[in-house]
């Protein structure tokens, strides 16, 4: 008998069932046989996630005690599809089986993750008030409490077909230079001129330093939305 393994050696105790389901919903289920119970909590807990996206970003008026009454019960039935996995052992598997489980996990849900981070969007948040009262940044509350500032998304694609415009919000990186603008440079400023370290400091911006515009503000939760 093996630390993951039952007495006779041919299943693994149960409790390993939660190692594929923490990695994947219904992935437990799945390698112990019950291939439909897999698939349905996979379906279940998938769709829990977008109902989750939809309501955070949704153009309706969501009060945020219903989005989080929302979490707290998708959270609780992830944790009964995670006490479910455990209802049949997995029988013991070759260790590439265990590889292809991984590398399905990290084709499906890892590497799109890192192309969308690296191409599509990319979150960012702001620490200073830079952007005030457009974006907001870290504060400190009364009795020396730090106040998160705004987290908000950049689109990467917003000038791939298309220059960027006047009054855009940009994020950007560049090295100190002296404000002179040659072609495909830009000039940037903060909204809060009296206290942003902008283009009066960092000089001209070159096109490809632009790394996206910002298109939404995703916390907190009650400034989400298109910053104006």
């Amino acid at each position: 008998m093996g630390f993951f393994t039952a007495k006779d050696g041919s299943v693994y105790r149960r409790w390993v069932n939660i190692i594929p389901s923490v990695l994947m919903s219904g992935g437990g289920h799945y390698l112990a046989g019950r291939k439909r119970a897999g698939l349905l909590w996979f379906s279940i807990i998938f769709f829990t996630a977008l109902i989750r996206v939809f309501l955070y970003f949704s153009p309706l008026e969501i009060n945020y005690a219903f989005y989080q009454a929302f979490s707290i019960f998708g959270f609780v039935l992830w944790l009964v599809m995670l006490i479910d996995a455990c209802r049949v052992p997995i029988p013991r598997l070759k260790k590439k089986i265990w590889v292809v489980y991984l590398f399905v996990v990290i084709t499906i849900f890892v590497v799109p993750l890192l192309i969308i981070r690296q191409f599509v969007f990319q979150p960012f948040s702001i620490p200073t008030g830079a952007m005030q009262p457009t974006l907001m940044g870290d504060e400190r509350a009364p009795y020396g409490i730090k106040k998160t500032g705004d987290h908000f998304l950049v689109s990467k694609m917003a000038y791939w077909f298309h220059a960027p415009q006047r009054g855009d919000i940009v994020i950007f990186s560049t090295d100190i230079d002296k404000i002179v603008l040659g072609e495909n440079e830009y000039l940037v400023f903060g909204d809060n001129s009296k206290n942003s370290l902008d283009g009066r400091y960092y000089g001209a911006i070159k096109r490809n330093n632009i790394r996206g515009k910002v298109i939404l503000i995703y916390w907190p939760f009650e400034r989400k939305g298109r910053p104006e």
